[in-house]
């Protein structure tokens, strides 16, 4: 079993892009004992594809990268994305979790992300709209 609290951070995430060069973005994860919360802040500069067009690569290459490392692709799993660009936080569920195939985005608002950090442990992290 895992520690109490995990926080993994990634300041420039890279990922494939679909122009042939990679894009970038920033990752946070939270776990507790049973639940991780993933956080991909899209750049104002990505470098290439966006985090919102390549959000099935991103989370392919999140998962084998960061999470079965440590140990954390069994838990439940929550990802949202950030756009730095439009300030809007939205959940992302797949159709397929395995494959992260076929999402879906709902618009989060900040009480309820300040409510998912909070359950893991995630709030003393500065975060800024």
């Amino acid at each position: 079993m895992m520690k109490e609290r995990v926080h993994i951070w990634e300041q420039r995430f890279l990922y494939p892009g679909f122009t042939g060069r990679p894009g970038h973005c920033q990752v946070n994860i939270f776990a507790n004992e049973e639940l991780a919360v993933v956080v991909l802040q899209d750049q104002d500069d990505h470098g290439s594809t966006s985090v919102t067009n390549a959000i099935e690569v991103v989370a392919a290459e999140v998962k084998r990268r960061l999470l079965i490392p440590h140990g954390l692709d069994q838990y439940r799993l929550i990802w949202v994305h950030w756009s730095r660009v439009d300030r809007v936080l939205s959940r992302v569920e797949f159709a397929d979790p395995e494959r992260f195939q076929n999402p879906s985005w709902r618009f989060l608002p900040w009480e309820e992300f300040t409510s998912l950090l909070e359950e893991v442990g995630g709030l003393e992290v500065r975060w800024s709209t």
